[in-house]
């Protein structure tokens, strides 16, 4: 049996137990306070992000958790560092990390990204930043590295620039002009990829208007796909919008 299932399952008092309840010991019943203290810290910020509930095993926490770099507290890097090596220690598994300054407010230097890209698990970067230069640098630094766009509306600067992928929100409805662009300006063809992009960036602008997240999932709506409603804080779509958004899915074909 392992902690998944030891919290899915077992109860005390008819309750449920929480994470801070597990101890971990060796095989003679001896208890290791390293490892549960590790258990600890990774479990009670896993539920920030994940139902544990409806987990198995490590690797499907991995799966839903793609490991969200700390945003709640100014961190800094040795402690973001430390705590991605933890996770790769407890788990043994690679791991891709996620550069999303603008919002965290955490800027990694190309040295810093080499210190991370010196453990052989970490395999690439998600980066959503606006700085190609830096992308630049990455790349010719770490070439056997994997690093996926995340800026849906700069991607042809992305693609120019060298990355492997693009993973962005609006491919979930636009999913065709993103590998349109993509395969485009591979090849070369950056004045056609440019003007797919300037159709993508009309949807960008109109969706984040209305607030990106409610938007892509009223679109998905349309498709008989049921997304539910955004996590609080975030608000659901205001029908006053209804009549913007059919526009949107008609004049793009959505």
């Amino acid at each position: 049996m392992n902690v998944f299932q030891v919290l899915k399952f077992i109860t005390i008092n008819h309750q449920g137990i929480a994470p801070d309840q597990v101890a971990l010991t060796d095989l003679n019943g001896k208890p290791n306070a390293v490892m549960t203290d590790l258990l600890h810290d990774i479990l009670t910020k896993v539920y920030l992000f994940v139902d544990l509930e409806n987990i198995e095993n490590t690797s499907e926490m991995i799966a839903k958790l793609s490991a969200v770099t700390p945003f709640y507290y100014p961190f800094s890097f040795e402690e973001i560092k430390q705590y991605y090596f933890d996770i790769i220690e407890a788990t043994q598994n690679k791991m891709i990390i996620y550069a999303i300054p603008d919002l965290t407010g955490v800027n990694i230097s190309i040295n810093q990204f080499e210190e991370l890209f010196n453990n052989e698990k970490i395999v690439g970067v998600k980066y959503t930043a606006p700085n190609f230069f830096l992308l630049e640098r990455i790349r010719e630094a770490f070439p056997d590295k994997l690093i996926l766009s995340g800026f849906d509306e700069m991607l042809v600067q992305a693609v120019i620039s060298g990355v492997d992928g693009a993973i962005g929100s609006t491919y979930n409805v636009n999913g065709r002009r993103a590998r349109q662009i993509y395969d485009l300006a591979r090849e070369g063809k950056v004045e056609e990829a440019y003007k797919i992009q300037h159709d993508t960036n009309n949807i960008i602008e109109t969706v984040l208007s209305m607030g990106i997240y409610p938007t892509l999932k009223e679109i998905l709506k349309t498709r008989g796909i049921d997304g539910g409603v955004p996590k609080r804080p975030f608000s659901p779509f205001n029908e006053a919008n209804r009549k913007e958004l059919n526009q949107l899915i008609e004049t793009y074909n959505l």
